[in-house]
């Protein structure tokens, strides 16, 4: 059997200047670890792949590893150096570098998880309303599917009852479909 090795992989913390991050805490969990998953998967070096490769030429010092696609030239393979002077350093903002949106924060900064991550349902809220009646339909389809396979009542009943929590219509038809009973939530 032929094994492709892996050709792309995506961060979503690779922005143009201009885009922020949202406090969205989906996104803050992407970013950080995004870069851990995209180098076990496809090495160190996975930025250098020709579909990731930037077309302005980045000098960062990254070097050896898998995956390699280019070759440095030079003695240098880390920041911080007497050999290069401490080249390449970061763009400062003044001359174009990246500059972080400023935002009002309000309150004490702790260690400790925003209430934001607490909230499980508002995006599938949105998602859920801004179906047509016809992917609605394909959802809930999906969901009996998917749920009609499990032989174990309280999970199914656990299941229905999240979905309440996105949809009553969504919960009330899975719930008809699967055989258990939907909550009033």
């Amino acid at each position: 059997m032929l094994f492709q090795k892996q050709q792309s992989a995506f961060h979503p913390g690779n922005i143009v200047r201009g885009i922020d991050y949202s406090n969205d805490p989906l996104l803050q969990g992407r970013l950080f670890s995004y870069t851990d998953t995209q180098q076990a998967r496809a090495g160190a070096n996975y930025q250098q792949f020709p579909i990731n490769k930037l077309v302005c030429p980045v000098f960062n010092n990254q070097r050896y590893g898998a995956s390699r696609h280019v070759i440095d030239r030079g003695k240098i393979s880390y920041h911080k150096n007497i050999l290069a002077d401490n080249n390449p350093s970061e763009v400062p903002p003044d001359k174009g570098g990246f500059v972080t949106y400023p935002s009002t924060v309000e309150g004490l900064k702790q260690r400790k998880t925003a209430s934001s991550f607490k909230d499980h349902y508002s995006q599938a809220k949105l998602f859920w309303n801004s179906m047509t009646p016809v992917e609605r339909e394909h959802i809930i389809g999906a969901y009996s599917f998917e749920l009609g396979r499990c032989l174990h009542v309280p999970v199914l009943q656990q299941m229905v009852d999240r979905l309440a929590r996105v949809s009553k219509e969504l919960a009330e038809a899975v719930a008809n479909n699967v055989g258990v009973i939907q909550h009033q939530m």
